[in-house]
């Protein structure tokens, strides 16, 4: 992250996408600064960034019913549009894809732009709750270390668990304000958004594949090319960086160039 800023939900949506594609910005006196290029990319990868944002996700998935209808009851009372999905029913096609790769029971479905205002409005929920004052409540045997983890990496846990670790923490004589949570929440969205390079092994075991191994150094060179990972406001974003997906690309050509040419060699001694 460029400084200890908390932005607002809008430059927050404008950062997460310029940090996705690698465009050059910087922050000034409170402002977003960006080259004439920068500016003309960023107004059309919003724009698809709000057409997207009328897609459903699924927001959580529950074991127990309860929980599940604890939920939709929340966004009820929210007037938060949602679909829900549950095992032995047909979701359909326009909405439910990844339950049958998990084991939970239960499915809610957000449109991807009340991902982020959801969660907050749980976070705020959870504060009114004070389940975390209890003498039991769990997060009591956690050390600070552990706390600061749960703030430093919300996305694993639940609202009221994050909530609870900023109170015990506090309680402990640790002075962690809710802006300094809230930066770390962006900070780690940020870094969670970014894509990555390479390591030194990947490559050297992508081209080794496809040189030595054929058809399926193509598809180690297709998993860079084309690998997404899932972020807590529910986009899926591409894993590796630019450069790193052009080298899966040339991958995919070494494999392809040498199982044709291993191909036509078999042709002609045969």
């Amino acid at each position: 992250m460029k400084n200890p800023h908390v932005y607002s939900p809008e430059e927050l949506a404008k950062i997460l996408l310029l940090e996705e594609y690698s465009l050059p910005y910087a922050y000034e006196d409170g402002q977003l600064v960006l080259p004439a290029d920068t500016a003309k990319s960023l107004s059309y990868l919003l724009q698809k960034e709000q057409e997207e944002g009328q897609r459903y996700e699924i927001f959580a998935g529950f074991d127990y019913r309860q929980m599940f209808d604890d939920l939709c009851a929340f966004l009820d009372d929210q007037k938060i549009p949602y679909k829900i999905w549950e095992k032995q029913q047909d979701p359909g096609e326009d909405y439910a894809r990844a339950p049958a790769l998990k084991d939970s029971a239960f499915y809610v479905y957000l449109r991807l732009v009340d991902f982020e205002r959801t969660q907050a409005l749980l976070r705020e929920q959870a504060k009114q709750q004070a389940i975390y004052k209890e003498a039991d409540y769990h997060l009591r045997r956690y050390s600070d270390e552990e706390l600061m983890e749960i703030l430093e990496q919300p996305e694993d846990w639940q609202a009221l668990d994050v909530v609870a670790a900023r109170y015990l923490l506090n309680e402990r004589g640790h002075d962690i304000s809710e802006e300094e949570v809230e930066l770390m929440r962006q900070h780690r969205m940020i870094q969670l958004r970014q894509p990555r390079a390479l390591t030194s092994k990947e490559r050297r075991d992508g081209y080794l594949t496809a040189i030595l191994l054929g058809p399926l150094g193509c598809f180690w060179g297709y998993h860079y090319y084309s690998d997404q990972r899932l972020l807590p406001n529910g986009r899926k974003v591409l894993n590796f960086a630019p450069q790193a997906r052009a080298e899966g690309m040339r991958m995919m050509m070494i494999s392809l160039s040498w199982s044709l040419l291993a191909g036509l060699i078999l042709y002609y001694m045969t």
